[in-house]
C-alpha cells in the first residue's frame, strides 16, 4: 500500500479475540453471586477471528511526486512504483534501494508535455510492464533491451478525436486505468468517457472501443468547472480474461462481457442490486447483440437495448471509483464514497453469470 509518497509492505494473518468468561461476579455486586465453596476460576475462551496487519517494510523517500500506482511482478519479488514523472523498481526483500526504470521530466519543466498517470507489470514476464500518460498513449516497455526504458517496445495511441476542442480533448484522453488480460495478449485501459481494449500486436488503434458516458460529452464544460472532468475511474478484467468491469456515477458500475459483446449497468446500493442492460439480453437461441456505443475493428455498431440514462439524471456526487476482480473466484469489490460492496455471480445457466 502507500500513501502520497511512502510504500509499506504489511503482512495480513488471522487473530483470535479471547476474553474472560466464567466470572464469579455478576456484575451488579461485588460480592460473588454464589457460595464461597462454588467459586470457579475464570477461564479465556476465542470469541472470534479478526484480519490482522502489521507493516514489515518501508520504501519511503524514493519519489518527488504523488504516487499513483504499485503492481507487483509475477514472480512476486518486486513490484514498480509510479509518480508522475518516473517509475521505480524495487526488490521486496530491500527497502533502501531502488532503480529508476523511466524518467520523463524534461531539463525544463516548461517543457513538459505529458504525467505519467498508471503503470502496470505484464502478468505472465517479469521484465516487462506498461504505462499510461496525460496524453492517451500507452507505453510498453521491455527492461531486458534497456535498463532505463525512456524509450518504448511499442506505442499504443489511439487516433485523435477531432469533435472535441483541443482544451478538453486533453483531459478526456488521459488515461486513468491500464490493466492487462491474464494471457498478457490484451490491454485494458479507461479514460473519461471511454474504455479501449487493445492488441499488444496493433499499436494504430484499439480493438475495441466502449463509450461509458458518451452523454457527458456535450457537458464537458460544466463537467470542468464543477472539478468532475478529474475523477480517476479504475477498470479491472475477470481471470478470464473476457469480463471488464469499471465504475460511473450515480453509484452504478458497468459490467462488459467482450466475447458476447454485451454490457450492463448495476447500481451499488444496499438493496438487491439494480441491473440495466445497455443492450438487450443475451439468449441461447439467439446470437447477443454488439454492446452499446461500441466500435468495434474500427467500425460502429448499431444502438440496442434501453438508451443511457441522460446527464442531467446522473449525480456525480456519488461515484464508482474503485473496484476490483477476485483474483480466483467470480467476486467483485466495489467502492462508493462510503460503502465497500461485495458481489458474487451466480450461475443460471451453463456458461453464464450475473450478480
Amino acid at each position: 500500500t502507500c500513501n502520497d509518497k511512502t510504500i509499506k509492505l504489511w503482512r495480513l494473518f488471522k487473530r483470535q479475540i479471547k476474553q474472560v468468561a466464567r466470572m464469579n461476579l455478576d456484575g451488579r455486586t461485588a460480592r460473588p453471586a454464589q457460595p464461597l465453596w462454588h467459586l470457579r476460576i475464570p477461564r479465556v475462551i476465542p470469541t472470534e477471528t479478526v484480519i490482522a496487519a502489521t507493516p514489515r517494510r518501508v520504501y519511503a523517500n524514493a519519489h518527488s511526486f504523488h504516487i499513483n500506482s504499485l503492481s507487483t511482478s509475477r514472480d512476486g519479488t518486486s513490484f514498480i512504483s509510479a509518480d508522475d514523472l518516473r517509475i521505480n523498481l524495487w526488490n521486496l526483500e530491500d527497502h533502501l534501494t531502488t532503480f529508476t526504470v523511466v524518467d520523463i521530466k524534461p531539463e525544463s519543466m516548461d517543457d513538459l508535455s505529458e504525467v505519467i498517470t498508471t503503470a502496470e507489470y505484464h502478468p505472465q514476464h517479469g521484465s516487462v510492464f506498461a504505462y499510461a500518460t496525460s496524453r492517451g498513449c500507452v507505453r510498453l516497455c521491455d527492461m531486458r533491451s534497456s535498463a532505463l526504458c525512456d524509450t518504448a517496445a511499442k506505442t499504443f495511441t489511439a487516433p485523435a478525436d477531432g469533435s472535441q476542442s483541443m482544451f478538453y480533448s486533453g483531459m478526456i484522453s488521459s488515461v486513468s486505468d491500464l490493466k492487462f488480460s491474464p494471457d498478457g495478449r490484451r490491454i485494458v485501459t479507461r479514460d473519461y468517457l471511454t474504455l479501449k481494449v487493445w492488441d499488444v500486436n496493433m499499436e494504430s488503434r484499439p480493438l475495441m472501443t466502449i463509450p461509458v458516458h458518451e452523454q457527458l460529452r456535450p457537458h464537458l464544460t460544466r463537467l470542468y468547472d464543477s472539478d468532475v472532468i478529474f475523477d480517476r475511474f479504475e477498470c479491472s478484467l475477470s481471470r478470464c480474461g473476457t469480463r471488464v468491469l469499471t465504475g460511473s456515477y450515480s453509484n452504478n458500475f458497468h459490467i462488459y462481457d467482450l466475447s458476447a459483446q454485451y454490457g450492463m449497468a448495476v447500481q451499488a446500493c444496499r438493496a438487491m442490486p439494480r441491473k440495466r442492460p445497455t443492450s438487450k439480453p443475451r439468449s441461447s437461441s439467439r446470437p447477443a447483440p454488439p454492446l452499446t456505443g461500441t466500435t468495434i475493428g474500427g467500425r460502429s455498431c448499431l444502438r440496442a437495448g434501453k438508451p443511457e440514462p441522460a446527464a442531467d439524471a446522473l449525480d456525480t456526487e456519488k461515484k464508482v471509483l474503485h473496484l476490483s476482480h477476485h483474483p480466483l473466484e467470480e467476486t467483485v469489490a466495489v467502492s462508493t464514497i462510503s460503502n465497500l460492496f461485495i458481489y458474487s455471480a451466480v450461475h443460471s445457466v451453463p456458461g453464464a453469470a450475473e450478480l
